[in-house]
C-alpha cells in the first residue's frame, strides 16, 4: 500500500502522454489524447491513488499505449521512460521490485546512450510494469473471483485468465468464425455432418445481446464438441483455409496482448503468408493453426480445458 501512495503520476503520466504521441491511431483519437492530458489536470481532493486508479483506467481503455509494438521509439518516450524509472527507484519498495526497476533504468540509461530507442523504451515499460505488477497484486485474485463470477451468471464456465480478459475481450469472432468454417468445410466428415456444419455458420448470426465474449464461447464448445476442426491431419489444406486463416493472424496480431503472444501470432502470420505465396498450404494452414493456439492458451486459465477441468498432462494444449 506505501508503495502505491507513493506512486509518480505525474511522471508516469507524462510517460504515458509521450506514448500517446508516438502512436498514429492513438495521437489522432481525440478522447484517448485527451484522457492522456487530464492526467496533469490538479483537482481539489485528487491524490496520487485518484490519479493511480485514472492512469490504470486510461491503460485499461486504451491498452495500445503500452503496447511495444504499436508506437514508434522516440527521444520523448525514451527520455520519459528513464525520468519514470528514477522517480519510481525512489519510492520504498521490496528489494525484488527495487531490483527489476534499478535494472530497467540502467538498460534503458545504456540504450539511450548508445541511440538503441527501441530497447530504451521497452525496459522503461517493463520497469514501469514490475511497479504495478507489486502494487496490483493483493487485488489478482479478487478480480479474477469477480470474473469467474461473472461468466457463471452468464451460463459459461469460469475458463478464462483475468489476467487476459482483455484479450478475450477483444477476440475477433466473425474472423475465426470464417477459418473455422473453411476447417469444416475441407474436412470430408464434418462437410457431411448437418450439425456441424449448422453450428459453425450459426457463429456469423447476430442475436440482440450477444458480444464478443458468448461468440467466444460458442466457438470453444463447437472446437470442443467437433475437435477434428482443428486437427490439420483431417482437413484437407485448401486455398480458402490458407487465406481465411492469414486473416486471422491479421486480426489477432490487432489485439494487444503480451509481448510473447504478439511475437508468436506475427510469426505465424509472416510463416503462413511466405507459405502461401510459395503454394505451400499445408504450412500455411498449419502456422494459422499454431497462432490461433497461441491466442487461446493466452486467455484461458492455466490448466484448464474447455470444462473448466484441470487437464491431464498429455492433453492437448488446442482449444
Amino acid at each position: 500500500m506505501e508503495a502505491a501512495l507513493s506512486y509518480p503520476c505525474r511522471v508516469d503520466g507524462g510517460f504515458l502522454n509521450t506514448m500517446i504521441d508516438a502512436n498514429r491511431a492513438l495521437s489522432a483519437d481525440e478522447q484517448a489524447v485527451r484522457a492522456g492530458r487530464n492526467l496533469f489536470v490538479d483537482r481539489y481532493g485528487r491524490g496520487e491513488i485518484d490519479c493511480l486508479f485514472e492512469t490504470r483506467d486510461l491503460t485499461q481503455r486504451w491498452p495500445a499505449i503500452l503496447d511495444p509494438v504499436s508506437s514508434v521509439p522516440t527521444p520523448h518516450n525514451c527520455s520519459a521512460g528513464i525520468a519514470l524509472m528514477a522517480a519510481l527507484g525512489a519510492v520504498s519498495l521490496p528489494e525484488a521490485a527495487a531490483e527489476a526497476i534499478r535494472e530497467s533504468h540502467d538498460r534503458a540509461v545504456l540504450a539511450q546512450k548508445q541511440g538503441d530507442l527501441a530497447t530504451c523504451f521497452r525496459a522503461s515499460l517493463s520497469g514501469r510494469a514490475s511497479y504495478f505488477d507489486l502494487i496490483l497484486k493483493p487485488y489478482a485474485n479478487d478480480r479474477q473471483r469477480r470474473l469467474d463470477e461473472t461468466l457463471k451468471a452468464k451460463g459459461y464456465k469460469p475458463i478464462l485468465s483475468a489476467k487476459a480478459v482483455e484479450a478475450a475481450l477483444s477476440y475477433p469472432c466473425r474472423v475465426d468464425g470464417g477459418f473455422l468454417n473453411t476447417m469444416i468445410d475441407a474436412n470430408r466428415a464434418l462437410s457431411a455432418d448437418e450439425q456441424a456444419v449448422r453450428a459453425g455458420r450459426n457463429l456469423f448470426v447476430d442475436r440482440y445481446g450477444r458480444g464478443e465474449i458468448d461468440c467466444l464461447f460458442e466457438t470453444r464448445d463447437l472446437t470442443q464438441r467437433w475437435p477434428a476442426i482443428l486437427d490439420p491431419v483431417s482437413s484437407v489444406p485448401t486455398p480458402h483455409n490458407c487465406s481465411a486463416g492469414i486473416a486471422l493472424m491479421a486480426a489477432l496480431g490487432a489485439v494487444s496482448l503480451p509481448e510473447a503472444a504478439a511475437e508468436a501470432i506475427r510469426e505465424s502470420h509472416d510463416r503462413a503468408v511466405l507459405a502461401q505465396k510459395q503454394g505451400d498450404l499445408a504450412t500455411c494452414f498449419r502456422a494459422s493453426l499454431s497462432g490461433r493456439a497461441s491466442y487461446w492458451s493466452l486467455i484461458l486459465k492455466p490448466k484448464q480445458d474447455g470444462f473448466g477441468r484441470a487437464k491431464k498432462a498429455a492433453a492437448s494444449s488446442d482449444p
